[in-house]
């Protein structure tokens, strides 16, 4: 193999959470916003933490990351920023935000039928979902997607063949 070549991809595409899965620090948002009533939502997101365990995974394995989030699409230049601050310049290849302010199934649906199947096509076994919403997997197996909750306990993307 040349080693100009890129590296060939375990999985086609990536799609990730952002609230519960890419944010580490997500249960203390509750907290925060009882706390900061009045603080505009800026605040929240500028005190987010990326899971760099994760981060790291999915800069190793040279996989293609779809963000798909139900935050408001008004949110996404912050949240962009806040990423790449803190992964080191890091951002996934796209992103979707939440431009029907919909809860997170109906939101991550609409962004699959919207953008992602008329850009990459339906073949559920080329995408793999890793998403903290229960809800939001189902609604990703119902796709024929391969849909996990991220676990700590990861030493690499358990990806499910063939992908």
């Amino acid at each position: 193999m040349n080693l100009l070549e890129p590296k060939e991809k375990k999985a086609g595409l990536i799609l990730l959470d952002y609230q519960a899965t890419l944010v580490s620090n997500f249960s203390e948002r509750a907290k925060w916003l009882a706390i900061n009533t009045v603080k505009p939502y800026e605040g929240w997101i500028k005190k987010e933490q990326m899971n760099m365990n994760l981060v790291d995974m999915l800069k190793a394995g040279n996989y293609r990351v779809i963000l798909i989030t139900a935050r408001p699409k008004e949110y996404q230049e912050v949240t962009l920023e806040q990423i790449k601050l803190q992964t080191g310049g890091w951002l996934p290849d796209e992103w979707y935000f939440n431009e029907w302010k919909a809860n997170p199934p109906i939101c991550k649906l609409r962004i699959l039928k919207n953008y992602i199947y008329p850009k990459y096509g339906k073949k559920g076994s080329r995408f793999m979902a890793i998403d903290s919403n229960q809800q939001t997997r189902t609604m990703y197996k119902k796709a024929g997607i391969h849909a996990l909750r991220f676990n700590a306990d990861w030493l690499e993307i358990p990806i499910k063949e063939p992908c």
